[in-house]
């Protein structure tokens, strides 16, 4: 499977983009292929918070699941994204550059050591077809670029 890698300077203070990338329900702010995004877990968002995500035209056959596997605000966040289509992981990390937020990210498939890698493995059965086949999403690379739009206030 290809591996997904990206990079953006945004003007904007680095804890607000981190912020607006790390919090799932933002995507459909920005990116035109997600309609819907609900968080599962209590706030505040975090390492453990879980998400689904439900891409365009696909319904609930689609739906994403989405765990933050580590979260150090504002530099690093690792996700793990489990679909009957996709099961990848993302790591981006954030600088400031200049008083600009710099981002850079990739996504790539998970390990063979446990299923989609996630910290807790029965979350990947939850969404539909969890043991499907591997692929791969631009979602992180998105999430970088539409941090200019600011956070989701609650």
């Amino acid at each position: 499977m290809a591996r997904i890698t990206g990079e953006d300077l945004i003007d904007a203070a680095i804890t607000e983009v981190f912020d607006t990338v790390a919090d799932e329900r933002n995507e459909p702010r920005y990116n035109p292929r997600i309609v819907r995004a609900e968080m599962l877990t209590h706030e505040p968002v975090g390492a453990g918070s879980r998400f689904v995500a439900e891409p365009k035209r696909m319904g609930a056959r689609g739906r994403m699941a989405l765990e933050i596997v580590e979260y150090q605000r504002p530099h690093r966040l690792h996700n793990v994204i489990c679909s009957s289509y996709a099961h990848a992981h993302g790591t981006l990390t954030f600088a400031e550059t200049d008083g600009a937020a710099h981002g850079c990210g990739g996504t790539g498939p998970c390990g063979w050591s446990a299923p989609c890698g996630c910290s807790r493995p029965c979350w990947c059965s939850l969404a539909p077809g969890g043991n499907g086949a591997t692929g791969s999403t631009s979602r992180t690379t998105s999430k970088v670029r539409a941090a200019e739009h600011g956070p989701t206030s609650a």
